[in-house]
């Protein structure tokens, strides 16, 4: 039994394009809010560790 299918797909010259710029956005998105959620997390250990509020 197959648990999974998997499927090619050949994009046009245009598909191919959106489809860069629809997955560069994510990246981006996804890497910006890695970043955020990192600096937020270093903010929370100043201010448990030393009482410092930002």
């Amino acid at each position: 039994m197959k648990k999974a299918y998997q499927f090619r797909i050949y994009p046009t010259k245009n598909q191919e394009v959106k489809l860069d710029r629809t997955l560069s956005t994510c990246r981006h998105l996804y890497n910006d809010s890695i970043a955020e959620r990192k600096r937020q997390a270093e903010l929370n250990e100043l201010e448990r560790t030393f009482g410092v509020t930002p």
